[in-house]
């Protein structure tokens, strides 16, 4: 059986603070280390939170993205274009020359007929006959 946690915010339009109610032992710990200070006695529960402090849902991106340059960003898709080429064991201006739809893979023949036409095969040596040695 689940214990109860809940949570209310509480304020008038014009005023600076909201009162803050909750059950739940996780909003009780970010109020008290961001530095909000719970009711005494029966009122241990509630937190009196200036209102500006108040945010609802994703207020920043989770992902922590950063602010690329161009420049940066050209790096980083020239670097996942040469992996990508890699995995088929193919060089970067060779995986370009298949002019792939993004997501698509190349497909065997593609990708045998670029690495078959580069280096050719060597020639096979014959190793030489000794003639069998004559019994006296």
């Amino acid at each position: 059986m689940s214990k109860e946690k809940e949570t209310t915010i509480n304020w008038m339009p014009n005023d600076k603070f909201a009162e803050v109610f909750s059950n739940d032992k996780t909003v009780e710990a970010r109020l008290k280390s961001a530095g909000f200070e719970s009711g005494t006695g029966d009122n241990q529960h509630f937190y009196r939170v200036p209102v500006e402090s108040i945010k609802f849902g994703n207020t920043q991106d989770r992902r922590g993205r950063k602010n690329l340059t161009d420049d940066q960003r050209r790096a980083i898709g020239i670097r996942l274009q040469t992996a990508r080429a890699g995995k088929f064991g193919l060089t970067l201006e060779q995986f370009k020359s298949l002019k792939l739809r993004p997501g698509v893979a190349p497909t065997a023949e593609q990708v045998t007929s670029l690495t078959s036409t580069e280096a050719p095969k060597p020639k096979r040596v014959r190793k030489a006959k000794v003639p069998a040695a004559t019994a006296p």
